[in-house]
């Protein structure tokens, strides 16, 4: 006799306690509490990430020290679940005055809990920063604020890998990748199956030389491992950065028989090819393609795995990725820094477009860069980045050439004098 499920059982006429789980029948309700504490004014923060384990957890401080983010990761613990889950959200701050000084964080249970101190800072700075990474402003002046979570009723923190109901094109980043791209193919790799069975991939190495980076064949001739270096071309720069990555077949009866490289712009583009081998070997390596890292394994007897889609609906959401094959520096496409003289030093990555086809502009005080990558290759399509990355403290409009700008492998960095 098969064993039958019960759902959910209100608890009483009303409906249930809390609307965001339906087994809880007592306690503070919401997925989220926030309470600022009366005695320092610290802010006091607890997130519902349940299943979350304590090694994926991770927070990052905005730039500016106004906004703290907090993501985390639940894995799939048993083979019948649905899948794993991924929480991401964001508080901090909503006054001028202040910055976060302090953040202590306890996880346990499913549940993270953190608590904010601020201290008071100089109003007079040259720069201020928006766009790219920063929540809007109401949103924080509802947490910074408190509420009651006896009558909140909480909002779902989680996004869950191919079952993520809302709608994701509605609101967040064109592409999580990177917050400069409007248009074109999304994430950091492209994978296509072509006609004749080989594989193009394109995989972004932003800040990369093209004598920087090495390709090579695994003795199997199964896998291609790539590592690559990005210098620090400037001495404002955090640190050099270094990338690696493989891919290669998931059939046991072929081999790699040929191998195209081309990288330009900080993108490297490949085409591999196969050939029958004499002996199959005993086992077979997948390239690491698409969000999760899955297997995309042809159906076929011999092929490599298929493609992405660069296009991908999970490739637009509110939170912004880490480059999964950085291995060393800064894993985001934005870098900025306070010169001495009260000037801004600015790095931008933008993979793809050629040195020429950056353009800088300050409009009322707002400091504009765009970026024309165009399609090379075998690429799906071109790619269009534009965003502010920086505003002045007067609303002015100055001559872009007053800025001074290095552009090279698909990385524009920017110094920008005081006024």
């Amino acid at each position: 006799m098969p064993v039958m499920n019960i759902g959910p059982v209100p608890q009483s006429h009303d409906g249930f306690y809390a609307r965001n789980n339906p087994y809880q029948v007592n306690g503070p309700k919401g997925f989220t509490e926030f309470k600022l504490m009366e005695e320092n004014e610290d802010l006091y923060a607890r997130f519902d990430f349940p299943g979350v384990t304590k090694e994926s957890l991770r927070i990052l401080v905005e730039p500016l020290k106004k906004a703290v983010f907090v993501f985390g990761d639940a894995p799939k613990e048993f083979r019948h679940d649905s899948s794993h889950r991924k929480y991401g959200t964001v508080t901090g701050l909503v006054c001028d005055c202040c910055e976060i000084s302090n953040i202590q964080c306890f996880v346990g249970d499913g549940v993270v809990r953190l608590i904010l101190s601020k201290k008071k800072i100089n109003l007079h700075v040259p720069f201020s920063f928006g766009g790219a990474t920063m929540p809007n402003v109401p949103f924080l002046a509802r947490i910074i604020n408190g509420y009651n979570p006896e009558v909140a009723g909480g909002h779902p923190l989680a996004h869950l890998r191919g079952h993520n109901g809302h709608n994701a094109e509605a609101e967040g980043f064109y592409a999580v990748n990177n917050p400069f791209l409007v248009s074109g193919p999304k994430g950091f790799t492209e994978f296509k199956m072509l006609e004749n069975e080989d594989m193009f991939i394109r995989i972004d190495f932003p800040g990369v030389p093209q004598d920087a980076i090495k390709v090579r064949i695994d003795p199997t001739k199964k896998a291609v491992s790539i590592t690559a270096d990005a210098p620090k071309e400037h001495k404002h720069d955090s640190a050099p950065r270094n990338y690696g990555s493989a891919t290669g077949l998931v059939c046991k009866c072929c081999e790699i028989s040929g191998l195209v490289s081309h990288m330009s712009d900080g993108v490297l583009r490949l085409h591999l090819s196969k050939t029958r081998a004499s002996t199959q070997s005993p086992s077979c390596i997948s390239f690491l393609g698409g969000p999760d890292r899955e297997d995309r394994c042809s159906t076929g007897p011999h092929t490599f795995p298929h493609g992405t889609d660069p296009h991908d609906p999970e490739l637009t959401g509110p939170l912004l990725e880490p480059h999964p094959c950085v291995n060393i520096g800064s894993d985001m496409a934005y870098e900025w820094k306070i010169l001495p003289n009260g000037g801004l030093y600015v790095r931008v990555d933008m993979p793809g477009v050629p040195k020429d086809r950056f353009t800088v502009s300050v409009v009322n005080g707002r400091v504009m860069v765009t970026g024309d990558a165009p399609a090379v290759s075998l690429d799906s399509g071109g790619r269009f980045y534009s965003g502010e990355v920086a505003m002045l403290e007067s609303q002015v409009s100055i001559p872009g050439r007053k800025i001074k700008t290095i552009a090279k492998n698909g990385v524009i960095r920017l110094i920008i004098p005081p006024l």
